[in-house]
């Protein structure tokens, strides 16, 4: 669950669920901090003193994140939004890098804005060295943001360090594929190295809550990696696919007066199709899809119609025949989909489903397999 609530330069702003509780242990986390370099506070000052630096930090982890999409923006890649999640945040992009010299670039920002951040942070703590409750606070700030600097500048991908690897090797290379393949081994080979980090940090450091940080870091980098490459492999695989030569022709139709007990028992069981165009006098209508028999309990199905569960055609989500399968895939993704109707001339001319998708990739990365271990192509992805 995300919680949206605003935006900036037309990118959405919003919070994952899971940095609630991430803000509350960082906050108990510093309340020891905070006793051992601030004495004499009470304990709601320690707690409330711990919060502040939080929201503040987390703040700093939002500068990150909207530094890259500002400098996306300035290389003219739109940013959908901002989500802060557990391990920081992620800046959505629309499209995809064409260019080495722009993930380079895009991908350096956010650690630089944090070096910048923890610079002024440390400049504050020293101006007010007189005054120790400030000192102490900004330059836990400074240590903080400066850790989040260098953690982001790792090799391993997808931190940015990572990106800025894959960038450089793309550029040397002059292929996405290998290179990425190389940045996500780099950042596999990490995460190991911080599960290693996390055990010796428990076991012979006795640090359990420090070890047990590194090793979910090591987990999410770990899986985070592969995921990068593979959503890139699939890209590679389908976006130069039109739907056209995916998509299934023949879409079979029901009237909007068609009885939901008529349409379970003689259509979807009868000829095995999981999605009907619904048309009346020959005019499309919109789509019923098995998935929309489980809005109306099943008793009532006898009495209920067709035109009571479809989902009208002004509200469908449309690809167009020329568009690429990577790009139907992410809508259907996008609106957690199985299936879009193929528009053309405003006329429904074809199907194409998820399962059509998957056969599809299926055949053309067993394709790209056979050719040299991938194909030598320098497009972008989507980060």
């Amino acid at each position: 669950m995300i919680f949206r609530f605003g935006k900036i330069k037309g990118i959405e702003i919003g919070i994952h669920f899971s940095w609630i509780p991430v803000f509350l242990l960082f906050t108990w986390g510093a309340v020891a901090f905070f006793r051992e370099f601030l004495p004499g506070l009470s304990e709601a000052g320690y707690w409330g003193t711990s919060a502040l630096a939080t929201i503040l930090l987390f703040f700093g982890v939002f500068l990150h994140e909207i530094c890259h999409a500002l400098a996306a923006l300035r290389k003219g890649v739109p940013v959908k939004s901002i989500t802060l999640y557990i391990f920081g945040g992620v800046a959505e992009m629309e499209s995809e890098f064409t260019r080495p010299s722009d993930e380079l670039w895009i991908a350096a920002a956010g650690p630089v804005a944090s070096l910048l951040l923890a610079g002024i942070c440390f400049g504050i703590a020293w101006i007010s060295r007189s005054l120790p409750y400030l000192m102490v606070l900004f330059s836990y700030l400074g240590n903080i943001n400066l850790l989040l600097a260098l953690f982001n500048l790792i090799p391993a991908f997808p931190l940015d360090g990572g990106r800025i690897l894959r960038a450089l090797l793309w550029q040397w290379k002059k292929d996405l594929r290998q290179a990425t393949r190389i940045a996500a081994k780099a950042g596999v080979f990490i995460s190991y190295l911080l599960f290693l980090l996390g055990f010796v940090s428990i076991v012979l450091w006795g640090d359990l809550f420090g070890g047990l940080w590194w090793i979910v870091l090591g987990w999410f980098l770990q899986g985070a990696a592969g995921s990068g490459y593979q959503q890139l492999v699939v890209k590679q695989a389908l976006e130069n696919w039109p739907v056209r030569a995916i998509m299934s022709q023949e879409i079979p139709s029901v009237p909007p007066n068609l009885t939901l007990e008529e349409l379970a028992n003689q259509l979807f069981t009868g000829k095995g199709q999981t999605a009907f165009l619904v048309q009346l006098w020959g005019e499309p209508q919109g789509l019923v899809a098995l998935s929309d028999l489980s809005k109306i309990p099943r008793q009532e199905w006898p009495r209920e119609v067709v035109r009571t569960v479809m989902t009208p055609l002004d509200r469908l989500v449309t690809v167009g025949p020329e568009d690429s399968a990577y790009n139907a895939l992410a809508k259907m993704s996008n609106a957690n989909i199985g299936r879009l109707p193929v528009l053309e001339d405003g006329k429904i001319i074809g199907l194409v489903s998820r399962q059509d998708l998957l056969d599809s990739l299926r055949v053309r990365t067993q394709m790209m397999g056979s050719r040299d271990n991938g194909p030598n192509q320098s497009s972008g992805h989507r980060q």
